[in-house]
């Protein structure tokens, strides 16, 4: 999260990958949520929107495990990334 802050979006996906692992091997479904956010996040941030959409799409079944307070967090991230996505792709061409 904090790499995010920084702008250091290639170390916050490496550590998001991280945290990613060891949430899906100990089965937190709250922690595997804030992961793939974190990791679409830095990608949305690179310019990946590909990269970016793949993870937000694995973000979404897993936001109901998210404490309600961060629900509006997650969803705005979301929200972001398509509107940020659909300029970039309908002025791309």
């Amino acid at each position: 999260f904090l790499n995010g802050l920084c702008e250091n979006n290639l170390m916050q996906i490496h550590y998001a990958k991280k945290a990613l692992d060891i949430a899906q091997r100990v089965q937190n479904k709250n922690w595997i949520a804030y992961s793939y956010n974190n990791i679409s996040f830095a990608f949305r941030h690179l310019g990946q929107y590909d990269s970016a959409c793949f993870y937000i799409e694995k973000t979404i079944p897993y936001i109901k495990y998210v404490y309600d307070s961060a629900k509006a967090g997650f969803l705005t991230n979301i929200g972001l990334l398509y509107k940020e996505s659909c300029y970039y792709y309908l002025f791309r061409a």
